[in-house]
């Protein structure tokens, strides 16, 4: 760390894995591939039960993870403590605040998954550990990518004694920026509560009445699609306005440019790049405007990469 992390060419599991009362992570995964955790018990520990830290193609299956047990609760109201323990309390280490699982956002793209995660029970998160901003799922703030890429999946997730606002909050990563998020589930996407994601499907409402930063749209399918245009002779304010020609809703997304283009002979031709989430039941038209005249663009060239893991993607 931060080098690149282990990435082992067939899937590594482990098993029943137990960690508790770590001042920081129970279990880190960074720049990793195949690493998957099956069965286990995560409790108490001060910033993160499992960190997901720009891994990929990995699963989370049958884990409980707790923010604050039981039994540690009992040790620290036990008349015995004197309050030694206090100080070692579940509430996150060094002014972090406490999460369950964390996902990072990451400019990964092509054909990389993100974690399969199911069957996870999440247990006293929330105002019941007493910790600011406790959460079971969230999305690392201190990223700095502008957007989440990774394809993470949550399904047949159980929740015992969390609030609703802190089952899934991603409250900080959009406070940072990072405003693009999206979970598939069991009948649906958990997206950021952000016009660029809400605007386009039909049905989204949001979670834990707004206080998440996220809603839950029942769309089945999205495709993922990069746009890519030549950085010279683009201007950094110009906008990508996609119109879904069915529902004639709409939405205007900013690009982005890559420090390497101003270096790099051959970055500096094709750097700039639009990154789509779309229900794949649209129809869309999209052309390029100036964010501050709306008037059109024409870039020289055009390239488009549809980035689902998916060949066939949404049934063809």
């Amino acid at each position: 760390y931060p080098s690149g992390g282990w990435k082992p060419p067939t899937e590594a599991v482990f098993s029943n894995f137990i960690s508790y009362r770590n001042r920081g992570v129970g279990a880190f995964s960074h720049n990793g591939l195949n690493q998957s955790y099956i069965g286990g018990y995560f409790a108490d520990n001060q910033y993160v039960g499992i960190d997901i830290d720009r891994s990929y193609q990995g699963r989370i299956e049958n884990v409980t993870i707790a923010g604050y047990s039981e039994e540690y609760e009992a040790l620290v109201m036990s008349s015995s403590n004197l309050g030694h323990i206090n100080d070692q309390s579940s509430c996150g280490y060094n002014n972090k605040v406490q999460r369950g699982i964390q996902i990072h956002a990451a400019k990964s793209g092509g054909a990389n998954s993100g974690y399969k995660i199911s069957g996870v029970r999440f247990q006293r998160f929330g105002s019941i550990t007493g910790c600011w901003d406790s959460a079971a799922i969230d999305v690392d703030s201190r990223e700095d990518s502008g957007y989440f890429d990774p394809r993470t999946s949550f399904k047949s997730i159980n929740y015992e004694n969390v609030d609703d606002a802190s089952r899934i909050n991603v409250c900080d990563a959009e406070l940072n920026n990072i405003d693009y998020v999206n979970f598939e589930t069991d009948s649906g996407y958990v997206v950021s509560d952000n016009p660029l994601w809400t605007t386009l499907p039909t049905g989204c409402t949001p979670l834990a009445s707004g206080l998440s930063c996220a809603s839950f749209c029942p769309v089945m399918c999205i495709r993922s699609l990069k746009v890519s245009v030549p950085s010279a002779g683009v201007p950094t304010n110009t906008l990508l306005r996609v119109i879904d020609t069915i529902t004639d809703r709409s939405i205007e997304v900013p690009g982005e440019w890559d420090s390497k283009m101003m270096t790099d002979p051959e970055w500096y031709m094709l750097t700039a790049f639009y990154r789509l989430y779309l229900p794949g039941d649209g129809e869309y038209v999209m052309s390029f405007v100036s964010a501050e005249s709306g008037s059109p663009l024409w870039p020289t060239f055009v390239d488009t990469i549809y980035e689902d893991t998916d060949p066939d993607g949404c049934g063809g």
